[in-house]
């Protein structure tokens, strides 16, 4: 049931919703919840899911990890970063480390180590 926003209004809350994601990095706090980031961009957590949705196509999960993983692998791509998986995972806001793995391989297509190793040779 798709409530309805204006394409105006969706653009503006997208808006701060990237901006939080890409200055503030919101995505690294491993508490973060859907309800409080819909809060913190000023919007309720439906049309907040919604606004995800149709400027990405992802669910707001998806989407999350997503920025998780692409900051996940700039680290892991850096030979002079000496962090353990486990230190990388938590740096960038995962809770676990088979949410990590799992959300690593399904955005990248292989798993964090296979990853650091290719990108690192």
């Amino acid at each position: 049931s798709e409530t309805v926003i204006s394409d105006e209004k969706a653009d503006a809350i997208f808006s701060r919703i990237s901006e939080a994601m890409e200055q503030r990095h919101v995505y690294r706090d491993s508490n973060l919840t859907r309800e409080s980031f819909a809060k913190d961009v000023g919007v309720n957590r439906t049309y907040f899911s919604e606004i995800i949705k149709r400027k990405t196509g992802l669910s707001y999960s998806q989407y999350i990890a997503e920025a998780r993983v692409r900051e996940a692998a700039i680290i892991l791509s850096d030979p002079a970063d000496p962090r353990s998986l486990k230190e990388v995972s938590s740096s960038v806001g995962f809770v676990s480390m088979p949410t990590f793995f799992t959300a690593f391989k399904s955005v990248t297509g292989v798993p964090p180590a296979a990853f650091r190793k290719a990108a690192t040779q």
